[in-house]
């Protein structure tokens, strides 16, 4: 199984938004912003309105029972948010983007499944973009 790695997050939205993380590891650590590092965990952190962070160690939970996933959100409330992870359905790994209350798929997305990948992540006002950047097959003939 291949792990995604979020190596940055750009914020180009005009109010703050919230991020948290649900896994057994590989949460992330965020630095920028707003100055001091944030580490996430399963409570909601202000990622700063118009910024950029480096991660550090942030992987892209893979599904386990509904406890393993990621959370943005426009307010400090986690249902009000979109929930993400990673699984394997039907022979290939997604990214499946859910709103956070209900549980209801909105997107998913396709990314590598036999190496570990890259991504930037980028929150707009109305949008949530994952950008693979590199997936470690370059070269693999």
């Amino acid at each position: 199984m291949a792990v995604g790695w979020i190596d940055t997050i750009y914020v180009s939205t005009n109010h703050n938004m919230y991020m948290s993380s649900h896994d057994s590891s590989n949460n992330g650590v965020l630095n920028g912003g707003l100055g001091s590092p944030i580490e996430l965990d399963n409570f909601l952190k202000v990622i700063a309105k118009d910024s950029q962070y480096h991660a550090d160690w942030c992987g892209i939970p893979w599904y386990h029972n509904g406890i393993h996933f990621k959370i943005i959100s426009k307010d400090d409330s986690p249902d009000s948010g979109v929930k993400f992870y990673q699984s394997e359905i039907n022979h290939k790994n997604w990214v499946v983007w859910e709103e956070a209350k209900t549980g209801k798929e909105i997107a998913r997305q396709t990314v590598p499944s036999a190496f570990d990948y890259h991504c930037k992540l980028t929150i707009a006002d109305n949008s949530i973009l994952l950008e693979i950047i590199n997936d470690q097959t370059a070269g693999i003939n």
